[in-house]
């Protein structure tokens, strides 16, 4: 209504088999949630509005996991 554009950066950081999320706050990036284990390595993260696709290495199959989070 006033004009203003708020926009959530939101990252998530693969560490071996651990997914990380972030989000913008500020000067910096917070971190949003504790972290949580997949079963393979990633290979590929991309956002999907409230999901996020990974794509793991070795098997070459891909799942959806939705994320829910509250700032």
């Amino acid at each position: 209504m006033t004009g203003d554009i708020a926009l959530m950066v939101r990252m998530c950081v693969a560490v071996k088999r651990r997914l990380q999320f972030y989000f913008w706050k500020n000067d910096g990036f917070v971190e949003l949630s504790p972290e949580f284990s997949v079963p393979d390595v990633p290979r590929t993260i991309a956002w999907c509005q409230e999901s996020i696709c990974i794509g793991f290495k070795g098997d070459s199959s891909y799942s959806l996991y939705t994320v829910s989070f509250v700032v």
